[in-house]
């Protein structure tokens, strides 16, 4: 009899022992500084319910446990295979914990222990490296400026990249006027000593570990011709930002789990101190050279070599650089008495990369031989400075060759009649002067066509108010309801006209169809707000993406504008339908 009860009972245990699936410790951050105080979370995963006490850290003069908490949640899952139903129930236990280390050394935090059943179950250690608390590492905002090299010449290009990082987890986040007002600033300050032209309309974003630690990048690279020589200082410049504000009293497990139930305060980094120096061209400097830095390009085309005396030709000429159009010259071919050279067309086209601006101009000139014979056209040379040589050097093209014939031999070359300049004007001026009054008789045809057009325009017009008055006073709208319908238009229309801000427009929609003031909300609020009016999830989220793009538009192009709009109005069409 007693072996039975035995075996009953070791059946009983084995049948109603809860299983542990996992307990493991975990924190945010684990490369800090002495003094910091870190959140800690050890979690409990078991298949049904247990109690168990809060497992307490042994001493010691390495860190302090400044408080501790425990929390229970529990999930269910239902699964069906082959007509089996299968139910997996899951119990997760939390235990928080707020560390202060004391210690300029790493430390490794040891496992925690818990008993289940009389079973020992025993988490994970994690090791802290701990490191002197510097400016730098103490503010989750901070600046660098990113360039080749300090020492240019005057007239070189130059390129500099400003980055702000951002600490993740760090409850810091850059404001569109504290960001944009500390690169006008910048730029501002740059502007005295250098043209500075923006290598794009926004900054890139991207995500990067440095020391271990996740942070945000916001790259914006600039282009600097420098005007002056001697050398140049860019002092500090402050960024402001706001960071999350833990004062006492608050949960101080909050930043553990993300939630946004605290206040911001406003909290400033610096940027280090940026230094050049600015050299002129060494002398002596060749005749050819007109003051041109960096690497120029040229190339042409012509097309014919063989024409007949009196005919043209047009002569392509292309002058391509690293540099602003401004800084790289002109071609000019002079004058030749036996050829007649017009004035050419010319197109330029600047392109801005990451590796700064690039010019191409591109000349076209139509050159007519006045007489028969041989000639050569040239192309004038253009001399240019290499700064990573430090030497003179040019570039040059043609010349071009082309022979003039008499034709067909009938008729002597001083016979033949070709339009000179002068004469190609005047012919300009005739043909103008006869557009001229057949524009002006249009016009007379115009005005009265436009004038009658008006006149029955102004008709249908004061029709079509009276019509929508007496629709009015016969068959009145209910306000409200006419609110609440067009909010969804009216939002669109500002949306693609770009009547007020992205943000803005949305924010009105939102307090119109809600009934609350959604503009003084978080956005964690909006998002509940919506989720109570049967909004996604997945759309409420969505929006809130929406929302910390539109923030660092600023930079902008016009295409990313558009695109900002469009993305608006297609968020604007899903809460719409969703919305109850």
């Amino acid at each position: 009899m007693r072996s039975v009860l035995i075996i009953l009972f070791l059946f009983a245990s084995f049948l109603f022992a809860v299983e542990v699936k996992s307990f493991k410790m975990t924190t945010n951050n684990t490369n800090i500084s002495a003094g910091d105080i870190v959140s800690v979370m050890a979690e409990l995963t078991t298949n049904g319910n247990v109690s168990v006490d809060i497992p307490q850290f042994g001493q010691s003069s390495d860190f302090s446990v400044l408080s501790s908490n425990k929390s229970q949640s529990s999930s269910t899952s239902i699964s069906m295979v082959n007509g089996k139903t299968t139910t997996d129930k899951t119990i997760t236990t939390r235990f928080m914990y707020q560390i202060q280390f004391n210690s300029s050394k790493s430390i490794n935090l040891p496992p925690l222990s818990v008993f289940i059943d009389g079973k020992q179950i025993t988490s994970n250690g994690i090791t802290f490296n701990i490191g002197e608390k510097t400016a730098q590492e103490s503010s989750p905002v901070s600046v660098k400026f990113i360039r080749d090299r300090s020492t240019i010449y005057k007239g070189e290009q130059a390129m500099i990249t400003i980055r702000v990082a951002v600490r993740a987890n760090s409850g810091a986040q850059l404001t569109n006027d504290g960001y944009i007002g500390f690169l006008n600033s910048v730029q501002e300050k740059l502007s005295e000593k250098f043209n500075a032209t923006p290598l794009s309309n926004s900054p890139t974003t991207k995500q990067e570990v440095i020391n271990g630690i996740p942070h945000f990048l916001y790259d914006l690279s600039f282009n600097l011709v420098p005007t002056d020589t001697g050398k140049v200082t860019i002092p500090a410049m402050p960024i402001i930002y706001v960071i999350e504000d833990r004062s006492a009293g608050r949960d101080p497990f909050d930043g553990f789990f993300g939630f946004s139930s605290v206040r911001q305060k406003q909290a400033t980094a610096t940027s280090p101190i940026l230094n050049y120096t600015i050299n002129a061209v060494p002398k002596p400097m060749p005749k050819n050279f007109t003051g041109i830095i960096g690497e120029i390009k040229l190339s042409g085309t012509i097309s014919k070599d063989s024409v007949a005396a009196g005919e043209s030709v047009t002569l392509k000429i292309t002058m391509s650089g690293k540099m602003p159009p401004n800084l790289m010259g002109e071609i000019d071919l002079g004058k030749n008495p036996d050829l007649d050279i017009f004035p050419p067309e010319r197109k330029i086209t600047t392109d801005t990369s990451a590796n700064g601006l690039h010019t191409k101009k591109q000349y076209s000139w139509m050159i007519v031989l006045k007489r028969e014979g041989e000639f050569s056209i040239s192309v004038p040379e253009i001399g240019w400075f290499d700064p990573s040589s430090s030497t003179f050097k040019t570039a040059n093209v043609g010349p071009f060759k082309i022979k003039a014939s008499a034709g067909d031999g009938s008729v002597k070359v001083q016979a033949r009649r070709y339009l000179t300049q002068s004469e190609i004007a005047t012919l300009g001026d005739d043909i103008r002067y006869i557009k001229t009054a057949l524009a002006r008789d249009k016009k007379e045809i115009f005005e009265r066509q436009m004038l009658l057009k008006t006149f029955l325009s102004v008709w249908f017009l004061a029709m079509i108010l009276v019509f929508i008055k007496l629709k009015f006073v016969f068959f009145p709208k209910n306000e409200k309801k006419e609110k609440l319908s067009k909010a969804y238009s009216i939002a669109v229309k500002e949306l693609n006209k770009n009547t007020s801000s992205e943000i803005s427009a949305i924010l009105k929609y939102l307090s119109t169809k809600t009934g609350k003031e959604c503009g003084s909300m978080k956005y964690v609020e909006i998002e509940k707000v919506l989720g109570e009016r049967k909004v996604m999830k997945d759309t409420c989220e969505n929006l809130t993406k929406y929302f910390r793009a539109v923030e660092f538009s600023r930079y902008s192009t016009n295409k990313l504008q558009e695109s900002l709009a469009k993305n608006g109005i297609e968020i604007l069409k899903q809460i719409e339908r969703e919305f109850k």
